[in-house]
């Protein structure tokens, strides 16, 4: 199946005819949902057409992958989406990270 296509239907499949395989894993590219990092079982949890081995958000669908932070969480599960935080850290549980939260450890706060 293409990468990111996530209907079963004849456009969802490529012709790799030289059969390149970029990260070794034994699936042609083309058909390969995480070409660049070896990933056999071709796990994809969320269903976004982007393999659990290179989705940058695991349990939300986001195919285009955008990350405007660069801190490698998509922007679909990022919770502070213009600063990076790796670690997502969130004290008071309130969905938006510490890091650009004006009260981190005090829920309701404004």
């Amino acid at each position: 199946r293409l990468r990111g296509c996530l209907e079963n239907t004849p456009e969802c499949y490529a012709s790799n005819p030289d059969q390149t395989d970029n990260d070794d894993d034994g699936l042609g590219d083309a058909c390969d949902n995480c070409p660049d990092v070896m990933n056999t079982d071709q796990t994809d949890t969320d269903l976004d057409g982007i393999g659990d081995a290179c989705d940058n958000c695991l349990l939300v669908p986001n195919p285009e992958q955008v990350d405007n932070d660069g801190d490698g969480i998509g922007n679909s599960c990022d919770n502070c989406l213009n600063y990076a935080n790796t670690d997502q850290n969130d004290a008071e549980g309130d969905g938006v990270g510490d890091i650009c939260d004006a009260c981190p450890y005090e829920a309701g706060c404004w």
